[in-house]
């Protein structure tokens, strides 16, 4: 069976953050952050630089004016989406292959991570809440320990797994845990460490199905985005809607049923209107 420790060794061979996420998630971690500071790395990375106009200019970002302006484009869309898409750069490849042992098909993790960071932001822009700015890169990240795991999940250990979850009404994250003695979340967190995320994205990676602990802001918004882009159904696969829900991390963030019901529905919106403009 296969370890933990083992699987840390597979994640040591990974290939290291591009270096101006590495900077940005240093400039995010101090509560003052730098926009200057953020510019400056932002320039001398040629598709990042790309990639944040793009953004900033598209409709999604709500842009009302053109700006060529790095720094412009910096404040109007924020450090935390300039991270985020930073970090998309990296993932975006081995996010979009199918996991069949997720029960995932192509592009479904990949959307399901965009559908959870999309929570994260529409709770900051539009429900007003006090989102952490490292909270956009962690939801996007949450399920990355799965790209790893999945080359280990043979059909022995896969259904040991599902008849935890139908036998004994067990959520998948629990009958991981049980039969592996370690879940995706926890391989995500050492991902996210041998990356230097930082102790929040990892903590929030790391217990994004823990309901009864309180690691942090950080941690609330992810677990929260995930219920969110399950519930438009995005990346169910196996795991399905079978997996706990979070009261308190919603009640931390202020976040009603009506007001949890109104975050999903935007998230649907912005995500067809994603899916539309690469379609």
């Amino acid at each position: 069976m296969i370890t933990l420790d083992d699987l840390v060794q597979e994640v040591q061979g990974l290939a290291p953050l591009p270096t101006a996420a590495a900077k940005l998630v240093q400039i995010l971690a101090v509560d003052e952050a730098e926009v200057g500071t953020a510019v400056e790395i932002i320039r001398f990375d040629q598709a990042l630089t790309a990639s944040v106009l793009r953004y900033a200019n598209s409709p999604i970002a709500g842009a009302y004016y053109p700006t060529n302006s790095i720094k412009d484009a910096t404040i109007r869309i924020g450090l935390g989406k300039v991270l985020e898409i930073a970090i998309s750069s990296h993932v975006r490849e081995p996010m979009g292959n199918a996991l069949p042992e997720y029960g995932l098909g192509e592009e479904e993790l990949w959307t399901h991570s965009v559908a959870s960071a999309l929570a994260a932001e529409v709770m900051l822009r539009d429900h007003k809440m006090a989102i952490p700015q490292l909270s956009f890169a962690a939801a996007l990240l949450h399920d990355i320990g799965k790209l790893v795991l999945t080359r280990h999940l043979d059909p022995a250990i896969q259904g040991s797994i599902r008849r935890l979850t139908t036998d004994c009404s067990m959520t998948y994250y629990r009958a991981e845990l049980e039969v592996l003695g370690f879940s995706h979340a926890d391989l995500g967190a050492q991902i996210s460490e041998r990356w230097n995320l930082g102790k929040d994205i990892s903590r929030a990676i790391g217990t994004h199905h823990e309901v009864e602990t309180t690691p942090g802001p950080v941690a609330d918004v992810v677990r929260i985005s995930n219920l969110a882009a399950k519930t438009v159904g995005s990346g169910l696969g196996f795991e399905g809607m079978n997996l706990e829900a979070d009261a308190g991390a919603c009640e931390r963030l202020g976040l009603d049923r009506s007001g949890f019901e109104r975050l999903s529905a935007d998230v649907a919106v912005l995500l067809r209107d994603i899916q539309k403009s690469h379609s």
